[in-house]
């Protein structure tokens, strides 16, 4: 799988089919850090995580089922590193550092 290396990239990634990823870092919550989430939902503005194989998870139900919320922001919001991490940042602060694990298009 080739490293998603931009916004619309990532936006594409998210919109035609399912994607994973693992939270690396996470530094708002640090017991974030290690899970596994499956986008469930993308639509213009960001996309709907749930927990990768716990969807009795209270993060997995919040949002009516639709699991947490991600807000795509602009491209200043994110850093594309060549390994393949996304750094994920608000107002120039970090929120967390992931990595997309799988990208199954059309499924």
């Amino acid at each position: 799988m080739e490293n998603i290396k931009s916004l619309s990239q990532f936006k594409e990634a998210c919109s035609c089919g399912k994607v994973t990823f693992v939270i690396l870092e996470h530094f708002i919550h640090p017991k974030y850090t290690g899970q596994v989430r499956v986008v469930q939902i993308a639509d213009k503005v960001g996309i709907y995580t749930t927990i990768k194989d716990d969807p009795n998870n209270e993060l997995s139900k919040v949002n009516g089922g639709k699991g947490l919320r991600l807000e795509y922001g602009t491209e200043k919001d994110w850093v594309f590193n060549d390994d393949g991490t996304i750094r994920r940042l608000a107002f120039g602060f970090p929120i967390m550092d992931i990595k997309i694990i799988k990208n199954q298009k059309g499924v």
